[in-house]
Formats: C-alpha cells, sequence, structure tokens
C-alpha cells in the first residue's frame, strides 16, 4: 500500500558573504590612499574603519596617515534578508616616515661688508633648519643671517634634521 505521508523541517541558511582586500596602498605620515575590498553578493557596500586611531583614520574608503606604525583597517559588509554579514577582515598597512623638502626663497642681497636675511621653508618635522656657506671665503653663514667676505659666488646649504614621522 502507500506509505504514510511524513513531514521533514529543517532550515534554509543565509548564504554567506567573504570579503577580499585589494591591494594596500603605499602610505607616509601626512598622506592618504584609497582601500579598495570585494565583498560578497548582498549589493551592500564593504565598510572600513580604523581600529588604530592614533596611526591612521578612515572616510569612507580613504585612510589618512597621522603617525608612523602599522595601520589595521577593519572590513565589514552587513547582510540582508538572503545574506549573512560578512566575518570582518583585517588588514596590516604600514605606514612609513615621510620625506621634507626644503625650499629657498629670495637670494639674500649681500655685498662685501654686509650682510641679509637667508629665507628657506622647510618640512613638517619642527626641527630648525640649519645653513651653511660651502665657500666661507666668499660668504658666511650665522643664525640664518648671511655676510659677504669677498667678490664671488656664494653657495648655502640648508639642512634640517628629522624627527619620528619625517
Amino acid at each position: 500500500g502507500p506509505a504514510t505521508n511524513i513531514t521533514q523541517t529543517f532550515v534554509v541558511n543565509k548564504f554567506t558573504q567573504n570579503i577580499t582586500f585589494g591591494a594596500a596602498p603605499v602610505l607616509k605620515v601626512g598622506g592618504s590612499g584609497a582601500l579598495s575590498a570585494t565583498g560578497g553578493d548582498s549589493g551592500n557596500l564593504v565598510t572600513f574603519e580604523s581600529t588604530t586611531q592614533n596611526i591612521c583614520t578612515v572616510s569612507g574608503s580613504i585612510v589618512t596617515t597621522l603617525n608612523v606604525g602599522t595601520c589595521i583597517i577593519t572590513a565589514n559588509q552587513i547582510g540582508n534578508a538572503q545574506y549573512e554579514a560578512s566575518t570582518a577582515v583585517v588588514q596590516n598597512i604600514p605606514v612609513g616616515a615621510s620625506d621634507q623638502i626644503i625650499v629657498f626663497g629670495k637670494a639674500p642681497n649681500v655685498t662685501v661688508g654686509g650682510n641679509d636675511a637667508i629665507i628657506a621653508i622647510g618640512g613638517s618635522s619642527g626641527n630648525p633648519i640649519v645653513y651653511s656657506s660651502l665657500i666661507p671665503s666668499i660668504c658666511e653663514v650665522s643664525s640664518g643671517t648671511v655676510s659677504g667676505v669677498s667678490v664671488g659666488i656664494c653657495v648655502i646649504t640648508a639642512n634640517q634634521a628629522g624627527n619620528f614621522n619625517y
């Protein structure tokens, strides 16, 4: 004879989602870069968060650096009716020291026996710019002032020490 109908109950689970980070941006102090990641098929955006706020911050998909160290970014993707939320994934991005650039302003106007201020803008380290003369028989430098010693071409160098971030 015919079999008796029986019922089986089971749960239909949601699809899972996984996140894969794209290539990490190259970061230096004071700079920024774009984060990228591929998520699941829910159609929801992958969101980013910094877990090292003293090293880097995130706004949308842009990471901005504050200090040398390791910037740790967490990526998440929420779920919906058919997809589970993704498991958070982490990307560690090294943040290097930034380069400093010194730019000279207008050249000093110096005559033999006269002096003028040296004008230069330095990097962001906050350290003083240190000037020196490469030809002291032509000109001498002291405390940001150049003095003419004899007629000729005066060559001045400018240096600025770095620090942890620069």
